[in-house]
């Protein structure tokens, strides 16, 4: 059997729907009886009261004048009550004065009733004269009453009626009969109702489901749900309707992707190809190199190297070259694309002796070649301690050069010398 849970939102709209429709109507049912039982007990003390009183009237002369037999005749007259099972009169000392015996027989002193209640005896009878006073006790069969009997403002005796409670329990059986039928067809027109308007919810959703089977099993994301309203359902159509539309896009650029791999499959093919050429040729080159260092007889002058290079970069280069024995001493220019902050202090370290940024100029190499060859002494140890570059080229041709400046105008004067003064000559 499946759980609550697992059943269709149909049936757990409808079940919610019943459960609280049944509640309610129990509720308002257990209510209305409970006012009812309420109400006929208040008014059932209410007539009993009533009637205790036109009988203590009545009775009055016969307590006064000791007339038992008259007052016998005034309780006979409640033979026309039917639900009326007992009735006494006591005197003030709480004796049997008159009595109905037609229809029960009278109890010696008081009702056989309060015999077994002493509880409630004890609230009325009065203290602490012992005498009895007013009031009702209801029992699971019948209802006590007792009524003082007053005359000129004296209490003179006591009427005791016993009522059943055949009226009571008739009203609560008819009003439990019609509460039950009335809760019987409300609870079907409930589940007409629910099973007519909780289509306004589960159609939207039986949509969305539908929707989501299909896109599942048919992988078709062009499919779009209708949305029937703007509350949360549709707020949630929205955004599934959104989520396809995106995935149908992106289906679509994965097609065209799709279409022209094969053709871009082939582009890095060649391009992969051409790499591994190049790497081939670098390696080769490098064994060529490494070949030829070993059967180096005669070293180098000069060793003119780039810094980016495919495995290492000029700096690695160099490192290896001032560890290798055979070429230690000959001096290492590097050229580079782009200057970065420190490359003076790691030429510096690594015993590099000049160092370029391109583009350059003819001139400028044939001068740095010029004096990293005169820096050098041959034997393994460089006399310069300091790198050559394009800066301290400028600075040895500058201390060489006298200008002297010819010219009458002075705006070309100024202008001149500015120039002058840029190019590091005073």
């Amino acid at each position: 059997m499946r759980s609550f849970r697992d059943i269709s939102m149909k049936h757990k709209l409808t079940a919610i729907i019943m459960l609280t429709s049944t509640i309610v109507l129990f509720l308002a049912s257990g209510a209305f009886v409970t006012n009812t039982v309420v109400t006929f007990r208040r008014s059932m003390v209410e007539k009993l009261s009533a009637l205790a009183d036109v009988i203590g009237s009545n009775s009055t002369a016969a307590l006064a004048f000791n007339d038992q037999e008259s007052a016998n005749e005034t309780l006979s007259a409640l033979e026309a009550e039917p639900h009326i099972t007992l009735a006494c009169i006591y005197t003030e000392d709480g004796k049997v004065f008159a009595e109905d015996r037609e229809n029960h027989a009278a109890p010696n002193s008081v009702s056989p009733v309060l015999k077994e209640d002493e509880h409630y005896l004890s609230h009325i009878r009065g203290k602490p004269t012992g005498k009895i006073e007013d009031g009702h006790h209801f029992h699971d069969d019948h209802l006590d009453l007792f009524k003082r009997i007053i005359l000129d403002g004296d209490t003179i005796g006591t009427l005791y009626l016993q009522s059943d409670l055949e009226g009571l329990y008739s009203r609560l059986w008819s009003h439990t009969v019609i509460c039950a039928v009335v809760m019987l067809a409300s609870i079907f027109v409930a589940y007409l109702l629910s099973s007519k308007f909780q289509r306004l919810i589960t159609r939207q959703i039986f949509h969305l489901v539908q929707a989501m089977k299909s896109v599942s099993e048919e992988k078709n994301y062009s499919i779009q749900v209708k949305k029937q309203s703007n509350d949360e359902l549709g707020i949630l159509i929205d955004g599934f309707n959104e989520m396809l539309s995106q995935i149908h896009v992106r289906d679509q650029e994965l097609e065209q992707h799709r279409e022209h791999l094969e053709e871009r499959v082939a582009m890095r093919t060649a391009e992969l190809s051409k790499a591994n050429k190049h790497l081939e040729e670098a390696m080769h080159a490098a064994e060529a190199a490494s070949r030829a260092k070993v059967d180096i007889k005669e070293p180098f002058d000069l060793i003119l190297t780039d810094y980016e290079m495919p495995g290492m970069n000029g700096f690695d280069l160099a490192g290896k070259i001032r560890t290798t024995q055979a070429l230690k001493t000959i001096p290492i220019i590097v050229l580079t694309s782009i200057g970065r902050i420190g490359d003076g202090k790691s030429c510096k370290d690594m015993g590099i002796e000049g160092y370029l940024t391109k583009p350059i100029r003819r001139d400028e190499l044939r001068k740095v070649i010029e004096s990293v060859l005169d820096l050098s002494t041959g034997e393994g140890v460089l006399t310069a301690p300091k790198l050559v570059t394009r800066h301290t080229i400028a600075e040895d041709y500058r201390k060489d050069v006298q200008v002297l400046l010819v010219e009458d105008y002075p705006t070309n004067q100024r202008v001149a010398m500015r120039h002058l003064y840029g190019g590091g000559i005073r």
